[in-house]
C-alpha cells in the first residue's frame, strides 16, 4: 500500500503554470553549480493558506540554522512588480519563487507515470513538492531558498512564447500514416522528439512579508 504521509518539511504547491522550466538539463548562473529549476508563479487569491504554510516553512528553516530570523534575511518569495513584470501577464496577481535541485526531480503525471522530458515545458500546469533550507554566504549574507524535490505535471496548455505544436501548424499538409509496410524500426520512432518549447518569467504576494 502506498503511504499518504507527507515527508517532514515538504510543502506541496497549488496548481500553477510553470515558467522558465529548466528540467531537461541543469543550468549554471554566473559560474555557480548547475541546477535544475522552474519558476512557480502562484496566484495569491484563494491560496492564502498555502502562503501561510510556506512562510512557516521559511521561518522554521531560519530558526533551525540560526535560532532566530535574521533581520536582513534574503527571502525566496518574490512579489509581483507591475513595472518590472509588465511584459509577463501570466505573473499578474501572483507571487513566485524558483526552487532548484542539483539532481533532476522526478516528473510524473496524474496517474503516477513518468513524463517524457519532451513534454515538460513552460506554460503547462504543474504542482511541485519543495523544502525550505537556510544558507549563508560571505558576500550574499543569509537567506532561505527552496529545494525542488518532485514535479507533478497536471495538464498541457499553450506554451509561453507563442510557439505552438508542429502538428497543428501543418495539420492540412501531413500525410496519413499507414499501418501497412511498417517495420518495428518505424514504430519505435513514434512520439519521439525534443521540441525546444519556450519559457517565461515573474510574480506578487498579497501580504507583507513577516520575515523581511
Amino acid at each position: 500500500m502506498t503511504s499518504t504521509k507527507k515527508r517532514e518539511g515538504v510543502v506541496v504547491t497549488p496548481e500553477f503554470r510553470g515558467s522558465f522550466v529548466k528540467l531537461r538539463k541543469p543550468e549554471s548562473v554566473e559560474g555557480g553549480t548547475a541546477k535544475f529549476s522552474m519558476t512557480c508563479p502562484i496566484p495569491v487569491e484563494g491560496n492564502e493558506n498555502f502562503f501561510e504554510e510556506l512562510e512557516a516553512a521559511i521561518e522554521a528553516a531560519a530558526l533551525k540554522r540560526w535560532d532566530s530570523v535574521p533581520k536582513k534575511l534574503k527571502h525566496p518569495i518574490r512579489d509581483y512588480d507591475e513595472d518590472e513584470d509588465e511584459n509577463y501577464p501570466e505573473f499578474i496577481g501572483t507571487c513566485r519563487f524558483v526552487p532548484k535541485s542539483e539532481e533532476r526531480p522526478r516528473v510524473i503525471d496524474v496517474h503516477g507515470d513518468p513524463v517524457d522530458m519532451a513534454d515538460v515545458y513552460s506554460g503547462a500546469w504543474y504542482r511541485v513538492s519543495i523544502r525550505a533550507y537556510a544558507w549563508q554566504h560571505p558576500t550574499s549574507g543569509k537567506g532561505v531558498s527552496f529545494n525542488l524535490d518532485n514535479v507533478l505535471k497536471i495538464r498541457d496548455d499553450e506554451p509561453f512564447g507563442g510557439r505552438g505544436r508542429a502538428e497543428d501548424d501543418f495539420s492540412t499538409l501531413l500525410e496519413k500514416k499507414s499501418s501497412r509496410g511498417r517495420g518495428k524500426g518505424d514504430e519505435s520512432d513514434e512520439g519521439e522528439g525534443d521540441e525546444d518549447k519556450p519559457r517565461t518569467r515573474r510574480t506578487r504576494r498579497g501580504k507583507t512579508n513577516p520575515l523581511a
